[in-house]
């Protein structure tokens, strides 16, 4: 840029300027005096031509040098920037894989396959259980009576004479937390169904006696994941410890008898009414007293019987 300047000056005649603007200190102090370049700028010597281009000759190379040097310098720091990142793509693969290892290390998986004979075999052999051969297939439960509470709408359920369908479920889950001692063991439910030959449904009320209304009741719940966390002491597991939960994919289907459905008493439909409405909440609160009798349930009619009654 500065020998453009100079030419520049040259060419308007400030001799005077240009030669001082090339007096730096970077040892470069412009053509020499015999060039005879006129103050009037009307004449400049053919040797002044040939230098000019010689000059820009020589900045065109030192140009050519720099750009492939700062290409160069460009290529090794992109090379740099990847090794960096790979390395620490790396470490933190490297850091993932030890966590997983670390989660691994404390979760015992007895049952490769989660297969239901695996699992009969090693709950025999670590606890106090009769396994169930043969495999009993699909059979209905009977049950004589249950209580249910729904206190969000102030109903308790009374059911009676109850046949239990559809507890063959597929195990999801089924191993053993060594940190906290526990037997995780989760079983798929595709279509659990009750009927029962007399349910009484009882409405508390503030300062006044329950209505109570029965007639047959058949519910058919939604594909569902029994969760059942077991504590594991010296004796085996302790069933009556566990705590069971239930993860219900959508809202059953029912058929109430006409006794509870269609009377006329207006508690009474203001409840059914309510439950109607936020059924999803009511089937969550049937199952927080349900869901224990179904997994023993479950348990002990198609894997180990543990002698617990329900």
């Amino acid at each position: 840029m500065r020998r453009e300047i100079f030419f520049l000056l040259a060419l308007v005649g400030f001799n005077g300027a240009a030669q001082s603007y090339y007096s730096r200190s970077d040892g470069w102090s412009g053509p020499p005096d015999k060039f005879n370049i006129s103050s009037s700028g009307d004449k400049i010597s053919e040797e002044f031509w040939e230098w000019i281009g010689k000059r820009k000759e020589e900045d065109e190379k030192e140009i050519k040098i720099l750009e492939e040097l700062i290409e160069k310098k460009r290529e090794e720091v992109k090379k740099e920037i990847a090794e960096l990142v790979a390395k620490a793509n790396d470490i933190n693969t490297d850091k993932i894989e030890s966590k997983d290892r670390e989660v691994d290390n404390h979760l015992f998986h007895p049952c490769k396959n989660n297969g239901d004979d695996c699992i009969k075999q090693y709950l025999t052999m670590n606890s106090q259980c009769a396994p169930i051969y043969p495999y009993k297939n699909k059979h209905k439960i009977f049950r004589e009576k249950s209580i249910s509470y729904l206190p969000n709408f102030n109903l308790t359920l009374s059911i009676t004479n109850s046949e239990i369908d559809g507890l063959d479920g597929k195990v999801e889950q089924f191993y053993i937390n060594k940190k906290t001692g526990n037997l995780i063991y989760a079983v798929d439910f595709k279509s659990i169904t009750i009927d029962s030959k007399m349910t009484y449904f009882i409405i508390n009320q503030r300062g006044k006696e329950p209505v109570v209304v029965g007639d047959f009741v058949k519910i058919k719940f939604a594909p569902t994941v029994l969760t059942a966390v077991i504590p594991i002491s010296y004796s085996g597991l302790s069933l009556k410890d566990a705590l069971i939960s239930a993860d219900i994919s959508g809202l059953p289907i029912y058929d109430l008898g006409p006794k509870a459905s269609k009377t006329p008493d207006p508690v009474v439909q203001r409840t059914l009414l309510a439950y109607t409405i936020n059924m999803k909440t009511g089937v969550r609160e049937l199952f927080l007293t349900e869901a224990y009798t179904y997994f023993i349930e479950y348990l002990q009619n198609y894997i180990c019987d543990f002698g617990i009654r329900t």
